[in-house]
This record gives C-alpha cells, structure tokens and sequence, in this order.
C-alpha cells in the first residue's frame, strides 16, 4: 500500500461493522458445520424436554370409575348398539347398578380369601387352603349369579328386534351367547 492512498476496507460500506462480523461469524459457523451441530443439538434438546414434561402428566395416578360411571357408560354403548328408549335406559341403569353394588361387597371379600390363601400358603397351611380356596369359590359362584342376574333382567326388557341385535353382537363380539354387555370385571 502506498502513502495517501486510501485503505479499502473490507467492511461493506453500506452495513454496520457490528453486522459485519456478525455475518462473518455465520459464515464462519456454517462452513465448519458447527450451526448444524447447534442447531441439531437445540432439536434434541427441545425434544428431550417436551417427552419429560410428557412423562410427567402420564406419571399421574388415575383413579377407577365409580360404579355410576361404569353403569352410566354401559347403559350409553347399549342405547347405542341397541336403540334403547328412555324408559329401557332408566331400567338398565338400575339392573346395573343394583349389579355393581352386588359386585363390590363380592370384591371386598375376594380380596379378604386371597390375602387368606396367600398367608395360608406362605404358612403351609392345609386347612387355611382349603377354607381360603372354598371362600374364593363361593365368591365367584355369587360372582357369576349377580352378572347372569342383571344380564338376563336387562335381556329381559329388551323388543324382540333388540334381543336378534344383542345376539348378534354377542357372537360376533364376544365369541357366543351369554353375558358379554357387563361393566366388565374389575382388577384386585
């Protein structure tokens, strides 16, 4: 360069020095692969905390249905499936119900045989078996009356276009005739 000639900046003279160099940096960035390493690690890192948070919200203990629920469900897919009308809606709704709170002193006691039989078990108890085991069978004998019961008082309210679709449903649905409608048998 020679003297009283003017130094060509390699600034642009129509943007800022700030903007240059921070143009330069991006340039910089971009060639060494480092903004797509940037950007790759934000992704993951944004995608890291939103399946946290996720986890989370699912983390969170849900309680069961009350047996109104479950009655009240039931009775909705059955007016569904099967076209019921108010006055059949009103009675499958207290079929069920009286069924589930048949069914829920039937739990409580299921729970009480088996804690019996696990204990009875743990002691190499003969006899605690064979009352335990006895105690369960009666329970699933009422089980099974109570269910049966409610299926055929609500079989029994229903047109006879009404029983050809509950059968039809039943086999195609549950494999054959028989009770199949019920809230469903809960989980100890």
């Amino acid at each position: 360069m020679r003297d009283g000639e003017a130094q060509e900046s390699p600034i642009p003279p129509t943007s800022s020095p700030v903007a240059y160099r921070s143009s330069a940096r991006m340039r910089h960035l971009k060639q060494n692969g480092v903004f797509m390493k940037l950007r790759f690690s934000a992704l993951a890192l944004g995608i890291l905390l939103a399946s946290s948070l996720h986890a989370q919200s699912d983390s969170a203990p849900r309680t069961p249905p009350t047996a109104a629920e479950m009655v009240s469900r039931q009775v909705g897919r059955l007016t569904t499936l099967l076209s019921l009308e108010s006055s059949q809606e009103t009675s499958a709704t207290a079929i069920f119900t009286t069924e589930q709170n048949t069914l829920s002193g039937l739990r409580t006691g299921m729970k009480t045989a088996r804690t019996a039989l696990k204990t009875a078990i743990e002691a190499n108890d003969s006899a605690g078996i064979n009352n335990a085991a006895t105690q369960i069978g009666a329970l699933t004998t009422r089980e099974t009356v109570a269910r049966a019961t409610a299926d055929a008082a609500f079989y029994a309210l229903l047109t006879g276009d009404q029983k050809a679709k509950f059968a039809e449903l039943s086999d195609r649905h549950f494999g054959g005739p028989g009770p199949g409608f019920g809230p469903g048998r809960p989980r100890d």
